[in-house]
C-alpha cells in the first residue's frame, strides 16, 4: 500500500504519493532546496532550486525556475548577491542581474539565445538608456520581445527582470 503525504512548502500545499514522485518524505525539500529539480509526474511541471536566501538567510517562497512543457519561465532577478543588493548603479546592477539570470536559465539547460520574452522594471526611468546598453550587449544576436515599466523596487535595486524561454524538451 502506498503512503500519501502532504508536504509544506513555503507555505504551499504539495501532494505527493510516495513512489509516484520518486522522493521521500525527508529528504523531499532538502533536495529540492540544493538545486536538484522537482518533476511534478502528474502535471509535468519542473521546479528548479528554491529562490536563494534573502538577507537574513530568510527563505523566499517561489523557485527559480519553471519548466512547463517547452516554456521556462525565470523568476524575476535583482542584482543580488548572497541575499544582499549589490552597491552600485545601474550598469553594475544590471550586469548582476544578467549575470544571475544566465545562471538560472542554465539550471533548466538553456542559454540566452531560448529567451523569448523580458519583462523590466526599472527604478529611475532616467536609466533606460543606459540599461539598453547592457541589454543590448547580451541579447545582440537573439533579442526577445521586451517591456519595460517605471517601478519602485526592493531597497536599492535599479533594475529587476524576468524572462521566459523557449526550448522544447527532447
Amino acid at each position: 500500500m502506498k503512503e500519501n503525504y502532504i508536504i509544506i512548502c513555503f507555505g504551499q500545499f504539495l501532494f505527493a504519493n510516495h513512489g509516484k514522485y520518486g522522493v521521500n518524505n525527508e529528504n523531499f525539500l532538502h533536495n529540492w532546496t540544493l538545486g536538484d529539480p522537482m518533476l511534478d509526474q502528474a502535471t509535468g511541471i519542473t521546479r528548479f532550486e528554491a529562490a536563494d536566501p534573502a538577507a537574513g538567510g530568510q527563505r523566499r517562497p517561489f523557485a527559480k525556475a519553471v519548466r512547463a512543457g517547452d516554456f521556462i519561465y525565470i523568476s524575476g532577478q535583482v542584482p543580488a548577491e548572497k541575499g544582499e543588493i549589490v552597491a552600485g548603479g545601474i550598469v553594475l546592477q544590471t550586469e548582476k542581474v544578467m549575470e544571475n539570470i544566465v545562471g538560472v536559465l542554465k539550471l533548466a539547460g538553456c542559454g540566452l539565445e531560448h529567451v523569448i520574452k523580458v519583462n523590466v522594471w526599472l527604478d529611475d526611468p532616467r536609466d533606460f538608456s543606459s540599461f539598453n546598453g547592457v541589454f543590448e550587449k547580451y541579447f545582440i544576436d537573439h533579442p526577445p520581445a521586451r517591456s519595460t515599466v517605471q517601478s519602485a523596487l526592493m531597497v536599492d535595486a535599479k533594475v529587476e527582470m524576468d524572462v521566459i524561454a523557449y526550448k522544447p524538451e527532447p
